[in-house]
């Protein structure tokens, strides 16, 4: 199929399937060390595609939500001792889709959320038909700056509200928000980044630069905690010998411009733990 053809059915699946699907079951208590809030501590994940799995090429969990075994929530329920997660994120879910249909797990027993969240609300998908999947330099930045006005204008409400109704029905949960990584290093030679200029490169790294101050600004307005991945995904771009994003092709096309197993793995996984005590 296409690029093109893939991404415009990306766009579809993700506005169809945005909160389909059902959590997956909390596990009893795996014993062992862990310590904290109580004897199996309870982890509510929720968010959109960077959390559910997309980029895995693993959708087992759920085929509509794209929940995967290879995602970090998952990875973090079997790593962690005394841990019991609730997996709730969904590919294409928005702030909007995350309140509407994700929140209803959290309660005064939840010691910790997860979140990714915001990509969408700004426009993922509209920044890869018109810049991944085209070679059309113009029309790329210009996509650009709109997206760049979204996160501006738009999104640090619509952050906070997201925020506030998460505390508010887990009032003694540490809320940790994850944010993006950019996708590209020096190199966008590769195969992986066919279409993709310097230029562009710079644009869209900056805009997730961008999107990750946004959030990073109303994760400390709101006394919770930010956990930022460029470090961690950094060296290890779509273009790296060990890349954490799967680039422009995949087996699946929902897998396009998403993180790999080993940026689930070794990227997220390593970063989110290190935030629960």
């Amino acid at each position: 199929m296409h690029l093109r053809h893939w991404v415009t059915a990306l766009s579809v699946i993700a506005v169809t399937f945005a909160g389909a699907g059902s959590a997956v079951a909390a596990k009893p208590d795996k014993g062992g060390g862990g310590g904290g809030k109580s004897s199996t501590e309870k982890v509510v994940a929720l968010g959109d595609s960077y959390a559910s799995g997309n980029g895995t090429g693993s959708a087992d969990l759920n085929w509509s939500c794209y929940r995967s075994s290879r995602a970090y929530p998952a990875l973090l329920d079997d790593a962690r001792p005394n841990t019991s997660v609730d997996f709730k994120a969904c590919s294409g879910a928005t702030t909007s889709t995350v309140r509407s249909s994700q929140l209803s797990s959290l309660s005064r027993s939840t010691a910790y959320v997860t979140l990714s969240v915001g990509g969408n609300d700004i426009g993922f998908t509209d920044l890869i038909l018109n810049c991944i999947g085209s070679y059309d330099q113009a029309q790329c930045l210009s996509t650009v700056d709109t997206v760049s006005g979204r996160i501006a204008d738009e999104l640090p409400a619509r952050l906070d509200a997201t925020y506030a109704d998460i505390t508010n029905r887990a009032p003694k949960a540490d809320l940790i928000v994850v944010g993006y990584p950019r996708p590209f290093g020096d190199n966008v030679s590769c195969s992986q980044a066919n279409g993709i200029d310097a230029t562009e490169a710079a644009a869209l790294n900056g805009v997730t630069e961008q999107l990750d101050a946004a959030i990073a600004a109303r994760v400390a307005a709101a006394g919770a905690t930010y956990v930022s991945v460029i470090d961690g995904f950094t060296g290890h771009d779509v273009c790296a010998s060990t890349p954490y994003l799967v680039g422009r092709y995949a087996w699946d096309y929902r897998d396009i411009y998403h993180p790999t197993r080993a940026g689930h793995a070794e990227g997220f996984l390593p970063l989110v733990m290190a935030e629960m005590n």
